[in-house]
Order: structure tokens, then sequence, then C-alpha cells
């Protein structure tokens, strides 16, 4: 679907006028339906505000179908209710995202690599072969990162 009616099935899923989204964007009843008929298209802090408005994101509202999705503003609010769904629609809100959390992961790895290296290069003089520890803690963060994701695919996403 294209973004204005994407725009207009959001806007409808609120029962709000075009006149009251236009209000509470600061702009024109007609440059709101000018994007619904895709004439102009918003610049990007107004699709910014607009997916915070209808709890989306902004790839749903620019280019999804959003008659085969739910509602975000649905999922919102029932997650509101403690029905225990998380926002991108996983039961429980058991999905980890591993993209943050990696990079948590990768930094104490590549920290641990700087210390085994110093003391490698202070108590042992094997600064030169002691930059390998470097090397195999670039392929930790790697191997994390792809078991990471492997895990969250098989037990996390429907």
């Amino acid at each position: 679907m294209s973004f204005g009616k994407n725009l207009g099935f959001y806007r409808k899923q609120l029962n709000i006028t075009q006149e009251e989204l236009s209000e509470k964007l600061f702009v024109t009843r007609q440059t709101v339906s000018r994007w619904e008929t895709d004439s102009v298209f918003p610049d990007v802090e107004t699709i910014i505000k607009l997916c915070d408005m209808f709890n989306c994101s902004m790839d749903t509202l620019v280019r999804g179908d959003t008659e085969k999705e739910t509602v975000c503003s649905e999922k919102s609010s029932e997650s509101e209710e403690g029905n225990n769904e998380s926002s991108d629609g996983n039961e429980g809100g058991s999905y980890i995202d591993w993209y943050y959390l990696n990079g948590s992961v990768c930094s104490v790895i590549m920290l641990v690599s700087l210390m085994i290296f110093l003391l490698l290069g202070i108590l042992g003089g094997l600064w030169h072969p002691g930059w390998i520890v470097f090397i195999i803690g670039a392929v930790a963060c790697a191997i994390s990162s792809v078991s990471g994701e492997i895990i969250n695919s098989i037990f996390f996403r429907k």
C-alpha cells in the first residue's frame, strides 16, 4: 500500500478526522488531504510524529500493508491492559533485541581482549604475538551476533 492509504487507514482506526490530525501536527487540513492522496509527502520529522501517534514503525507507515497487519494502536492498548503482548507481536514480550544486547556483549569481549593483551605484554613480554587476542575477540563478537539472531528466530519470533 502507499503512504497515503496507510495514513488514512491509521487515522480512521483512531477515529480522528483530517482536521484533528492537522491540528495535532500543526499543518492545514489540506496538507493532510494531500498526504492521503499521495500528492505530496511529509518531511521525516512529521513521519516520526505520525509513527509515535499511531504507535507503528516508520517502515509500516511508509510502505507496509496495513490491511494485513494488526493495527499498532490496538496492540499498544492491549499491552497496556496487561495482555503481555509486546509491540512487535511476540507473546509475553520474550523477544530479546539482540542488536542492543550484542553491543554490550561485544564491548565486554573486547575489554577482556585488551586486558589479556596487556597482561601478555606486561607479564610475559609477548607484545608482538599478543595481537592475536584482538582477532579472537572480533570473531567472538561475530559468533555472538549470529548465534543471538539464530536463537531469537528459533525461539522468540512467530
